[in-house]
Parts: C-alpha cells; structure tokens; sequence
C-alpha cells in the first residue's frame, strides 16, 4: 500500500524535474537522480518473507473505575528484520500512556515484549485488542498491515462508596438470621417487651429491677433479627448522554445501587436487580459474593434510554422475583411520570416500596426547571410512598437512615 510520503517524492521529482528543464540546470538532474535513488532503496527494503505472531496479557479481567491496568504485548518475528509500528487497539475512553503505537526494528526470531499501562475513567465492556502491526519502508513510502485478531475482554464496575451501617424494617423476613428487624420474638439486642419468667427461660435475660418491683421473675424479651428478600430497581428511563448532568445522575444512580447491594448482601439478605432504560435486564434475589459480583457485572452495562414504562416492566417482573411484603428500593432521577403507577401497583400488591430520588446539584437555568417537573412527581409519590431525596455527593446509606420513618436506630457512621 503507498502511502503520502511516496506522493510527496513522487510530486517532488516531476516537479524537480520539470524545473530543471526549463532552468536547464544540471544540478536539478543530480537532485533528481538523488530522489529517485532513495526512493528506489527504501521500497526494496521492505521483506517478503513477513512472518510476525503476537499475544496480549492483562494484569486481571475485572476492574474498578480509575483502577490501573498493565498490559505486555508479545510481538514474535519469524521472518526477515522488519521495521515496523506496533499498535494496541484501546477504547477512546479509555487513557492510555502510549496511545499511538511503538516503533521499533525487529530482527528475525526476535521476541519483544512492549508494556502499557491503562487507565479505566468509565464503567463499561471494553475490548482490548487487536493488535494492528505496520510494516513499512524506512521512508515510509510503502506500508503493510498486518492485524492480529487478538481480543481481550475487560469489564469495569462502578465504584462502591459505602460508609455506614443499614438498618431497616421489613414486613418479611426469612428464617435465617441477619440484621433486620422483623415482628417474630428472638435474640437480638433490641426490646421488645417484659414477661413473667417461666422454667427453662434463659437466666441472662432476667431484669431483676422489674422483679424486685414486681415481686416475682420478670425476664425481658428481645426482637428477632432476621434477613429479607429485597429488589433494587435503577431507573435510566428517559435520561439521556447527551449533557454532562444527565451523565453525572446515572453515574450516581449507578453507584448508589452498587453501594446498596453491596450493604444489603453483606447483612445476609437476598438481593436482586432490575434495570430500567436503554439496556433492560434483571437478575433474581440471591446471596453473598457471586450474587454481588452478577450485580456488578450487569450495573456496569446500565445504558440511558426507554424501552417500556416502568410500571409495565415491574408488574411483570417483580411477583416472578420475590413474594409480598418484600422490600423494593427504586433509585430513579424521577425523570419519567411511570414511576408512580409502578409504585402504586407494588403497594397494592403488598411491598415495601422506598423511592430514592437521585439529585444532583446544578447552578444551569434549564435544569432548575426541569427539577420543578420533578418535584411534582415526587409530590405525587409522596402521598403513596416513602421518598428520600438523596444529593447524590453523599452516601446512600446515610441518606436512607437520616430518613426518620426508615430508621428503628440511631445511625452510625464508620470512620
């Protein structure tokens, strides 16, 4: 293939030719012949027998916004000494230390390893790969791609930011234990209410004022703390990539549901998610790592747009997923008025249901009036639901338990 530079020594020798003609100069035949030359020289040298192999290695599969990644890209030469341009195929959004390639000679059976280091700034699927290796003349002239369909798959997840200790009711819980506090009476360290002692009662639980005043065995009784099954929805419905804000909230959105999921799960409940928007998945309650990391694996793919209105999607869904009296948390910028028959069609099938309105600060004119539209749906699910107003720069645990109607306890922040 042939590229500019021979254009350029080719327009320059008919160029230089035809002055020297009309100048009658000998020096400008010399030029001429001088360029000719070069060019002659530099095409032959590029090899026929071109035989290079290549192979990349990443330092992990999986990765968290502003995580660092190694890569070794393993170039082998099996052919004749080639000077060549080596170039590793990465995302535009992705920040590279070397973005546009290595040149370098490669000597016949040569094996060079070249390192570059990544930097992820965006949640996503990334493809790593191919590698593209420019074999070329030493004046550039003529060029051969040659690409090695080489692909590795990264994904990265949203960053979990949590800082605090969730404690809420649920209208159901499991048998198994945990951390909610549920109507059943148990061991935890939450009072319920005081009963007369009877035999085979545990000894520790004796309150020996309220006997001494009541004059026999008084013993105390404690709450049960049990797990639940709960449901994350994050709403992407009508959001768009188009300004920086509406990128910023489904950032935030994103990162609340992992910070969520990550507390929940941690307390041993069943967590599962629904998504809403340009990419509409879900996946069912389940426990601990694997079910986080199945979680991180489809937030990361949480794209803005709408495909159907919510209250369609989690009618269908969400009997499927968990039974009545579970808890559904709905982190939504409240951009799409579906959000309230959604949410009056769960209350009346019996959940729990606790809307986050995701808002995040903007000094713009236009969205200080488009926040008025959605105060107004915020108004309405008001009066069927609870509704925290979260700033989205602050953690979503906080914001849940500084919410007086969701919190038993006082709440605690880990430093």
């Amino acid at each position: 293939m042939y590229t500019k530079q021979f254009s350029i020594f080719i327009i320059a020798i008919i160029s230089t030719l035809l002055l020297a003609i009309i100048l009658e100069e000998w020096k400008l035949y010399l030029v001429v012949i001088i360029l000719i030359s070069e060019l002659f020289f530099s095409m032959i040298n590029i090899p026929e027998n071109i035989d290079i192999s290549a192979n990349i290695e990443i330092n992990g599969e999986r990765f968290y916004i502003n995580d660092e990644a190694a890569i070794k890209v393993l170039v082998h030469n099996k052919g004749d000494t080639v000077f060549a341009k080596i170039l590793l195929n990465i995302p535009s959004n992705v920040l590279a230390k070397d973005p546009h390639g290595l040149i370098t000679i490669l000597k016949r059976n040569e094996l060079r390893k070249f390192d570059i280091r990544i930097k992820f700034i965006e949640r996503g699927k990334y493809e790593i790969g191919p590698v593209n290796i420019i074999v070329q003349d030493i004046l550039g002239t003529i060029i051969k791609v040659i690409s090695i369909p080489i692909i590795k798959k990264v994904t990265v997840f949203p960053l979990i930011r949590s800082y605090g200790i969730l404690d809420l009711e649920a209208r159901r819980t499991g048998p198994w234990p945990g951390s909610i506090i549920s109507k059943r009476l148990g061991t935890s360290m939450e009072f319920h209410a005081l009963k007369d002692y009877i035999t085979g009662d545990d000894v520790r639980k004796i309150n020996w004022k309220a006997s001494a005043r009541f004059r026999r065995l008084i013993s105390n009784e404690y709450e049960s703390e049990n797990v639940t099954d709960s449901i994350i929805v994050i709403d992407a419905n009508n959001l768009t990539s188009k300004t920086e804000y509406e990128k910023r909230t489904l950032e935030a959105c994103v990162s609340g549901a992992a910070a969520l999921s990550y507390e929940l799960l941690a307390q041993g409940n069943r967590v599962g998610l629904i998504c809403l928007g340009g990419m509409r998945n879900w996946i069912k309650p389940g426990f601990g790592k694997r079910q986080l990391l199945k979680i991180l694996y489809m937030l990361a793919e949480v794209k803005p747009g709408k495909e159907l209105p919510a209250d369609q999607v989690l009618l269908l869904l969400t009997p499927y997923m968990i039974k009545s009296g579970s808890k559904i948390f709905f982190i939504s910028p409240l951009m799409d008025e579906s959000i309230i028959g959604a949410v009056e069609d769960l209350i009346r099938e019996g959940y729990s249901v606790i809307v986050i309105f995701a808002l995040c600060d903007s000094s713009d004119l236009s969205i200080e009036i488009l926040n008025l539209q959605r105060n107004i749906i915020k108004h309405n699910l008001l009066q069927i639901s609870n509704v925290v107003t979260w700033d989205c720069e602050t953690n979503i645990i906080k914001a849940l338990m500084m919410n007086t109607k969701l919190s038993r306890r006082r709440y605690h922040v880990q430093h």
